[in-house]
Order: structure tokens, then C-alpha cells, then sequence
């Protein structure tokens, strides 16, 4: 029979392994739509300060302070930070190519077998048969608008200037 002390101990190892698994990340918030970004660490960023600027991948060294490279910075000096989102339009661009390919695909093959089917059907005396161009014209767009959508995300720099955001360190 299982004790209730055991139980107990792997219920609090339980809730302390899940407090200790919560990564903390960089919160970034709008001052005056309270909308909050979060940026994950080991991402490319450029941070401004007073003194330089600094790009590259960051890490959390303390609850205020985050390192660049071997340069460590302090929550409060930043005057502005930058960002991409590269993972996100590297999926639209990704997803946009396979949907224009498969469009293309899909019109090229709508107009072969309307072509060889108009062909057949004039030989045997049945009506022209019409093909529908309009599916893949449609699937043609939505996957070039994705794909420009992707690229957007990977060229557009989103910057974050100290006078409307404010920054801080939260469990995430």
C-alpha cells in the first residue's frame, strides 16, 4: 500500500518541477495598448544604448541584467531594441511556394484534361467538356499573398524604443 507521505513528496516534486521548467523570457510591453511581445532567449535582437549598440543572440545572467556576446547589459540602460521574425516568414514563405507550386500544378493539369477531354469528346460525338480555372487561380493568390506575407516577417525590423515600451524579465 502506498503511503500518504510518499504521495505527498511526488506531489510537491511534481509542482516544483513544473515551477523550475517555466523559461523566463523578455517581455516587452506598449505603454499605452498594454500589448505585450514576448521574446524568447537565444533569439537575434539589436539593443541600443547609451553607450553602443549590440546585436546578436542574448541569455538572462539575472533578473535585470542580459548578455550579448561577452557584454552584459542592464534592463534599465536600454534605450531601444529591434527585432525579426524570421521563424514566422520563413513558414509563410515556406507554405507559399508549396501553395503556388501546387496551384500552378493544379491549372496546368485543369487545362490538359479539359484539352485532351474536349479532344475525346469530339471524337465520339459528345459536347465540349469545360474545365474550372477558378479553384486554382483562387489557391494561386492566397498562396502569393502568404508567400509576400513571409517575406514581410523576414526583411521587417520591429523596434521597440524605451519612450513607448517597457521591458522586463517574467516566467514565461
Amino acid at each position: 500500500m502506498i503511503k500518504p507521505h510518499f504521495l505527498f513528496f511526488i506531489a510537491t516534486f511534481l509542482i516544483a518541477l513544473n515551477s523550475w521548467s517555466q523559461d523566463r523570457v523578455l517581455q516587452v510591453e506598449n505603454k499605452e495598448t498594454g500589448k505585450k511581445v514576448m521574446i524568447k532567449p537565444n533569439q537575434k535582437i539589436e539593443i541600443i544604448t547609451s553607450v553602443d549598440t549590440l546585436k546578436g543572440r542574448f541569455t538572462f545572467v539575472s533578473d535585470s541584467t542580459l548578455s550579448i556576446g561577452n557584454q552584459t547589459i542592464v534592463i534599465y540602460s536600454i534605450s531601444s531594441m529591434a527585432n525579426r521574425q524570421v521563424k514566422k516568414g520563413m513558414i509563410c514563405v515556406a507554405f507559399g511556394s508549396v501553395g503556388m507550386c501546387t496551384g500552378v500544378l493544379y491549372y496546368l493539369t485543369s487545362s490538359l484534361t479539359s484539352a485532351f477531354g474536349s479532344a475525346l469528346g469530339s471524337a465520339f460525338g459528345e459536347g465540349p467538356i469545360s474545365a474550372n480555372y477558378i479553384a486554382p487561380i483562387l489557391m494561386i493568390s492566397a498562396s502569393a499573398a502568404t508567400f509576400v506575407t513571409g517575406v514581410v516577417l523576414v526583411f521587417r525590423k520591429q523596434s521597440y524604443p524605451k519612450s513607448a515600451f517597457n521591458y522586463q524579465l517574467v516566467a514565461g
